[in-house]
């Protein structure tokens, strides 16, 4: 998977309380359980293979399919943490040798 930490960086998480809406979009009840989760339309700019459904019927997000997503993130934020440590570690040598 190829730039999985730009792709999750560019979602938000978000909270949500669910409702049903009628056939023309009108609000039919307010006030349903209250979730945490994705908006669909976002992550699918970044990730298309995530989302299933269209306008007519509705998106849904494939939070399994999410979770390797997650990983390969995660894996190369630790890769780029690395890599500043080492520079990190470089430039103190550096500074250390000159004082």
């Amino acid at each position: 998977m190829s730039d999985s930490l730009d792709r999750v960086l560019n979602m938000r998480g978000v909270e949500f309380i669910w409702r049903t809406e009628g056939i023309n979009g009108e609000v039919l009840e307010e006030g349903g359980r209250k979730d945490i989760g994705v908006i669909a339309q976002e992550v699918q700019e970044y990730v298309p293979e995530l989302i299933v459904g269209s306008e007519e019927i509705g998106y849904k997000v494939r939070y399994k399919e999410m979770i390797s997503l997650l990983f390969e993130a995660i894996k190369e934020q630790e890769r780029i943490l690395d890599i500043k440590e080492s520079e990190l570690e470089d430039l103190e040598t550096k500074f250390k040798n000159k004082s």
